[in-house]
């Protein structure tokens, strides 16, 4: 968003890293940047709001409709939905889900997606095709898994046709993305930035060991499944499986390569498909049982689940990051801190904040000398946003620490940072410090002098 907002006005963010290092070079956010920005930001949140409820019921569409493929019962679909949305929510290899709470391009990408595997099933190649296309141009390695799952899905008379229709769809795009990405830079350094900044994406070690326990017997009996109900969804799923062990021995090999391809995150398929397996097959079992209450309760079932998801989100992230806010929610701590920041520097100051203050750049609309979240994916960027990332919060990329660590760190060196070190970060352009009180917990606001 403020990537948008600096294409609507050239003025805003002008010392920004993160800008500086995407300038007029294309990249991941470009598309979604430039469409967003043809929107006046004041209304971004009801704009917000209104794509993330049509891509909500776009997705959860799609999942219906796969589920009706091979399950009968309309209250066991839904429970394939809720099983997967709502009970194993957060249960992931490769920190990835199917839905989120908020409108990012991976949302939109695999809401379209979820149809384009659709339509490649049901051997209607053009729809999959130009579906496949739109996901890729919107999250390039979500579109290009969907690519690949697709291939394996669509009977043999259409894959020649698939294949060479997407990939003249989508080549420009992903050529001049990828030949920018993570060059000119050293494998064994690639890997340490990796290593701390996304090891639950990119790291099979760092995926959770209570993940694997409850996801691959769940995966291996789902696919087991599907050797009976459907082969072309069985071949699906091997591939995802093959594809993930490949993976795990690649990093061992050729990590740099690996990385690209975020493999792990084609996951979040293998657990919706094998969901629905495990419910056919338990229906298969069971008398079939027609329910034919006034007010259906896998509706109303199904409804307070997406409640509790959206409230446990709530109360456990950073609800500031939404955007979009219902009328009866105070502004929290971290918007009214950028508010105020944006009150007490003129428009080119530049500040470091926590790690974990996600928000501020765009309600302060001031730059930032580095970013936690948003990291150049450009080599030459990429190196340089590590060696801020030391000079900021002291946290070196060789450290491989737990997210909240690294959030509780950052700030804890910006409260405690010293007057040479404030010095050198004065010398290089910042003007500000912001930081939480150890005490009251309260943001700071410091000017450095």
């Amino acid at each position: 968003m403020p990537y948008a907002k600096h294409l609507q006005d050239s003025s805003l963010y002008t010392h920004d890293f993160y800008i500086q290092c995407l300038g007029s070079r294309f990249n991941e956010r470009w598309l979604i940047a430039h469409v967003i920005s043809m929107f006046p930001n004041v209304i971004w949140p009801v704009l917000f709001l209104i794509i993330h409820c049509f891509f909500t019921l776009l997705l959860i569409g799609g999942l219906k409709k796969w589920t009706e493929l091979f399950i009968k019962p309309e209250w066991a679909q839904w429970t394939c939905l809720f099983l997967c949305l709502v009970v194993l929510y957060h249960r992931n290899l490769g920190g990835n889900e199917l839905y989120y709470n908020m409108v990012c391009a991976s949302l939109l990408a695999k809401s379209i997606g979820i149809w384009a595997l659709y339509f490649a099933f049901k051997s209607d190649w053009l729809k999959a095709v130009l579906l496949t296309v739109l996901s890729t141009y919107i999250h390039p390695i979500v579109g290009v898994q969907i690519l690949i799952l697709s291939f394996v899905l669509i009977p043999s008379k259409d894959k020649i046709k698939y294949l060479l229709f997407s990939a003249l769809g989508i080549s420009p795009y992903v050529w001049l993305l990828f030949t920018d990405l993570n060059n000119s830079i050293p494998s064994s350094e690639l890997v340490n930035i990796m290593k701390l900044r996304n090891a639950h994406h990119f790291f099979p070690a760092s995926f959770g060991i209570l993940n694997y326990c409850l996801l691959i017997p769940l995966f291996l009996y789902g696919t087991y499944i599907f050797y009976k109900l459907n082969v072309q969804v069985f071949y699906l799923m091997m591939l995802t499986i093959l594809g993930c062990i490949g993976y795990s021995l690649g990093m061992l090999i050729l990590p740099q390569y690996m990385i690209m391809t975020q493999w792990f995150k084609a996951t979040i398929w293998l657990k919706f498909f094998s969901i629905t397996g495990i419910v056919w097959m338990i229906i298969s079992f069971a008398n079939k049982i027609q329910l034919s209450y006034r007010l259906k309760p896998q509706i109303i079932l199904y409804t307070i689940g997406i409640l509790f998801v959206s409230f446990k989100f709530y109360k456990n992230t950073n609800y500031a990051e939404s955007l979009y806010q219902f009328p009866w929610v105070n502004n929290s701590n971290e918007i009214t801190t950028a508010l105020k920041a944006k009150n007490l520097s003129s428009s080119d100051a530049v500040f470091i904040v926590p790690a974990d203050f996600t928000a501020f750049k765009y309600y302060s609309e001031r730059s930032t000398y580095v970013d936690w979240k948003a990291i150049p994916h450009n080599g030459q960027c990429l190196v340089a946003w590590s060696d801020r990332i030391f000079k900021a919060y002291g946290i070196r990329d060789s450290e491989v620490a737990s997210l909240t660590d690294i959030y509780s760190q950052s700030n804890l060196y910006l409260s405690t940072i010293q007057s040479d070190q404030k010095a050198k970060l004065k010398s290089e352009g910042v003007d500000y410090l912001i930081f939480k009180d150890p005490l009251n917990h309260e943001y700071v606001i410091e000017v450095l002098k």
